[in-house]
């Protein structure tokens, strides 16, 4: 299922976590999360 292979494949993470983080940058909201950049990104 393609869904679900989505939600499983960590590749599928790293690609939408890189796209979301871009996306907070561009935003100006990286400086917000500053205390979390020193897990960015985790998701393996």
């Amino acid at each position: 299922d393609e869904q679900y292979r989505f939600v499983c494949d960590p590749r599928e993470y790293q690609v939408l976590g890189n796209k979301w983080h871009s996306e907070i940058v561009s935003q100006g909201l990286d400086t917000w999360l500053s205390p979390w950049e020193l897990n960015w990104p985790t998701i393996k």
